[in-house]
């Protein structure tokens, strides 16, 4: 086994999980405790932040104008809302995740197949030791794969195993791409700005990557981070949380956090 594998193995998560071993402390959180997260409304979720992608996809109706309302308000007063009637059915989401949960318990030697080398943002590991610093670390692994252009693609990375793992990973990936295209002329549209405004600014060749993680088990979940409060550096984030964590994504507003 070459080094960078060795490397990889060293800060693997899921690894130094099974061994039973108190949470070290370069994970821990100093000076405090993280706080608890205030439960989100159904009302917000349910009115306030709920966009249906049919409506701000094209037209002219009221209905449609309504939704970019909705739309720009959300985006000015929260940064996020969640999205309905975007096509992809959620038998296809349930199965994109059951991939991604089959690849996580792949035996170790297999999943080294697609380890992490230089580019630590291609590939399966945890680079959160060689990012953090002195901060503490995200007690998470992942696999982070480019997905768009196509040519952009380090295949050597893409799991064999599962063996639906392209194909579930490559519709997605086109499913994101007309997201993504849709989203920002909508954005645009709820400001009365030009439909190309935003969208020409990202690039029709501009980059969607894919990342998914998997959070061991923890007996300190007062006093360590899956992942580290942040803003993400992307134009956009699309979020397929699961559902069988409801309350794994926490939003910052007025120095509150949100379910």
């Amino acid at each position: 086994m070459n080094q960078e594998k060795k490397d990889v193995i060293s800060r693997l998560e899921q690894e130094i999980a099974k061994k039973g071993e108190e949470v070290p402390q370069k994970y821990m959180i100093k000076n405090d405790v993280i706080s608890p997260a205030i439960d989100a409304s159904a009302n917000l979720w349910e009115e306030t932040l709920l966009i249906d992608f049919n409506l701000i996809s094209s037209g002219s109706s009221s209905a449609h104008q309504h939704e970019l309302s909705k739309l720009h308000s959300a985006l000015e007063n929260w940064g996020c809302f969640q999205v309905i009637n975007h096509g992809m059915t959620s038998l296809f989401l349930d199965e994109l995740l059951d991939v991604t949960r089959q690849f996580f318990a792949l035996p170790l030697e297999e999943k080294l197949k697609s380890a992490m080398e230089e580019d630590i943002f291609n590939g399966y590991g945890n680079p959160a030791i060689v990012l953090a610093g002195d901060k503490p670390i995200n007690r998470n692994d992942r696999l982070f794969l480019t997905v768009y252009p196509e040519d952009q693609r380090n295949l050597k990375f893409w799991p064999q195993k599962p063996s639906r793992f392209s194909e579930i990973l490559q519709e997605f990936s086109l499913n994101l791409r007309m997201m993504l295209e849709v989203i920002l002329k909508a954005m645009a549209r709820s400001l009365e700005l030009r439909e190309d405004s935003f969208f020409k600014e990202h690039g029709e060749r501009g980059l969607i990557e894919t990342r998914f993680g998997y959070y061991p088990p923890c007996s300190r979940p007062d006093k360590v981070y899956g992942v580290r409060p942040h803003s993400d550096r992307s134009s956009i984030t699309m979020l397929l949380p699961d559902k069988n964590v409801p309350e794994s994504l926490h939003i910052l507003k007025d120095d509150k956090w949100f379910n």
